[in-house]
């Protein structure tokens, strides 16, 4: 299960030239806060600690939205029906939701 970080560079010269592991504290020894609520930091875990890095660099959890500003939501396409049952439960939903 994800939480913390991924591991900076170590700073000092005679540190091993590890970086990229996955790690709760800070390179001070500090822990790390990966999440935030009512400004006070947390260490999450599992999803929220993953998407917590995302919170702490700025994009509200979201590493879609970290890529730029999004002008408008995506829209779905809707896939080829398959049978004769997929069109008949279509045309069924379709006629209950007129009034």
């Amino acid at each position: 299960m994800f939480s913390g970080q991924f591991q900076p560079k170590l700073n000092p010269q005679n540190q091993p030239k590890v970086f990229g592991l996955i790690t709760d504290w800070n390179n001070s020894g500090t822990p790390f806060k990966n999440t935030y609520y009512n400004t006070k930091g947390y260490n999450m875990g599992g999803c929220m600690g993953c998407h917590g890095n995302a919170q702490v660099g700025g994009s509200d959890f979201s590493f879609i939205l970290a890529e730029g500003p999004v002008t408008e939501p995506e829209a779905g396409d809707v896939p080829p029906l398959k049978n004769v049952r997929q069109q008949k439960l279509l045309d069924f939903l379709q006629r209950s939701e007129r009034p």
